[in-house]
């Protein structure tokens, strides 16, 4: 029973030690994404994204200096671009626009390095778990002569279903049964940080290690660049 009780006084000990070191934190910032794709023999296609994200995290004291802070974050990603042509006084043009949104759980290593009062530097890595729950493609595109537009039209692909929906929003056809992307993927990557007081800015760089594409024979990846601000509690 003495055992039994000197075990239970030392967990509830750690626990608080625990909680007395721990830390939360919120902050947001700016992504750039590159993503790269290869289908067969042909040479690799890459698009850049940009994109915002936004979120928290619970930073756990292990022993002085080394945490572990599990997190989730909010992230979106988004590219725009206008395709256009003209001979003579006919013309065409179509204007592209992508948007993904996300949940993101990150699980980082992190050390801290205390440079003066209240002026740390520390560096993190770690494997970052994401769900997707809405990748589309939506297709602006209008043709005419001089300045009478001929027809026009908007059409949304839907990259986890691979369904192409048309101007009333009705289904015209399948592109891939299956989709064409995968909602989940998992990053692995670090970065490094300064915290003066509360606040801290944040540098990082994360590597997709699963296959995005859904399409055959074909790999999708991306590697990405993150820079925010945060601020502890």
């Amino acid at each position: 029973m003495k055992k039994l009780f000197a075990i239970v006084l030392s967990a509830a000990a750690l626990l608080v030690g625990t909680r007395a070191n721990a830390q939360l934190s919120f902050g947001a910032g700016w992504l750039n994404s590159t993503e790269t794709s290869k289908s067969g023999n042909t040479d690799p296609d890459k698009t850049n994204l940009n994109g915002l994200y936004i979120g928290g995290q619970y930073n756990l004291n292990v022993v002085a200096g080394l945490g572990v802070a599990p997190g989730l974050y909010f992230s979106t990603l988004f590219a725009d671009r206008n395709n256009g042509n003209a001979i003579y006084s006919t013309f065409s043009n179509e204007r592209t626009r992508y948007r993904e949104f996300a949940f993101n759980v990150p699980v980082n290593l992190n050390y801290t390095f205390e440079l003066g009062r209240d002026f740390n530097l520390f560096v993190y890595a770690g494997p970052v778990f994401q769900i997707a729950f809405s990748s589309t493609g939506s297709y602006e595109a209008s043709a005419g002569v001089g300045s009478v537009y001929q027809s026009t039209g908007k059409y949304t692909l839907n990259y986890f279903n691979g369904k192409l929906y048309g101007p009333d929003n009705k289904e015209v056809a399948t592109l891939n049964e299956g989709g064409i992307s995968n909602p989940f993927n998992i990053y692995l990557g670090g970065g490094v940080g300064i915290q003066a007081g509360d606040l801290q800015v944040i540098i990082g760089y994360d590597h997709s290690m699963l296959n995005f594409s859904k399409l055959k024979d074909t790999v999708t990846s991306r590697s990405q660049i993150k820079v925010g601000i945060g601020f502890s509690f």
